[in-house]
């Protein structure tokens, strides 16, 4: 195998630069995350938990 066949395919994303994220994609974002993790709660919150026995 030759050095390509063999270096990390990885390994040239080291040097991108990357751009800043506008503020509206993160507020979107950040409302997502919340959402899912409001529904997750209410999910959790209603599950039936059973029934002890004895």
């Amino acid at each position: 195998m030759s050095d390509n066949e063999m270096s990390d395919p990885f390994e040239t994303l080291k040097d991108v630069t990357t751009p800043s994220p506008h503020a509206q994609a993160k507020d979107q974002a950040l409302a997502a995350g919340r959402a899912a993790f409001a529904g997750a709660q209410q999910q959790s919150a209603s599950a039936s938990k059973g029934k002890r026995q004895g």
